[in-house]
């Protein structure tokens, strides 16, 4: 049996987000002596923000599956954790001032320049994980299953997706451009990341990962706030239940 076809209690989840939010806080207090990153100074962070506990609460109060609502759980842990790692990839290797080594001058490479390189290449691994992990989330939650298409995957589902709740035009641009230009056969295209060396300007991800990140948390605050707005709309149970919260939160009340 797969481990998300084994019912977890909330309490699993509510013990496994705060592991995620105790190392978020250590990695970014990691090699400061005053540890100012507290738990009350990061609690109005987008990451701690983005609580499992807290959307799964919500969600138990309309789900009365426990092997789906498990499901879900599982896809949130992912995705928190991947975001987690993407916001510590500078603590992760830092291995002080790199030079920035292009137009194949390889005689200037040195230990810092291949931190920075493991850097960005550890980027790409994570923004696939990132947005691959979003896409399987959005689908589970608005339409109870996944469709692992054989191929053009990332773009089958942000149509399907689209079509009930609102992606945006920038965000489905960012997308599909990464996903042209680094998801291919060949793993994460790591010839590519090496072959920076050889270009006049180096790529470092950060606007990927940003606009992957505020999608992130505007999913995650659409499930804290109203998720019976959302949770199964593409199903004939859901869309009815969500047609009733008639573009408001629906009063829910915990089942007895």
């Amino acid at each position: 049996m797969r481990e998300d076809q084994q019912p977890k209690a909330l309490s699993y989840f509510v013990l496994f987000n705060a592991k995620i939010d105790e190392y978020y806080r250590a990695m970014c207090n990691h090699g400061s002596r005053d540890r100012p990153f507290t738990d009350e100074v990061t609690a109005t962070f987008p990451i701690r923000l983005f609580n499992v506990a807290t959307i799964l609460a919500g969600l138990d109060l309309l789900e009365p599956d426990k092997t789906a609502l498990t499901r879900v759980g599982f896809k949130l842990l992912d995705l928190k954790l991947a975001y987690c790692y993407e916001e510590n990839t500078t603590k992760m290797f830092n291995y002080g001032p790199a030079l920035i080594v292009g137009n194949d001058q390889i005689e200037k490479l040195n230990p810092a320049t291949f931190t920075l390189l493991q850097q960005i290449q550890y980027r790409v691994f994570l923004l696939s994980v990132l947005i691959e992990t979003t896409l399987d989330l959005l689908q589970l939650i608005i339409f109870d299953d996944i469709k692992d298409a054989k191929t053009g995957k990332w773009r089958k589902a942000m149509d399907r997706i689209s079509a009930l709740w609102p992606v945006g035009a920038d965000v489905d641009a960012m997308i599909m451009a990464f996903h042209d230009e680094y998801r291919s056969p060949e793993l994460h295209k790591f010839s590519r990341v090496r072959a920076l060396t050889s270009k006049n300007q180096w790529t470092h991800l950060h606007a990927e990962c940003t606009t992957t990140k505020k999608f992130i948390d505007k999913l995650a605050a659409q499930l804290i706030r109203a998720p019976e707005q959302i949770y199964k709309k593409g199903t004939a149970d859901g869309a009815q239940q969500c047609a009733s919260a008639d573009g408001s939160a629906a009063t829910r009340q915990p089942r007895g």
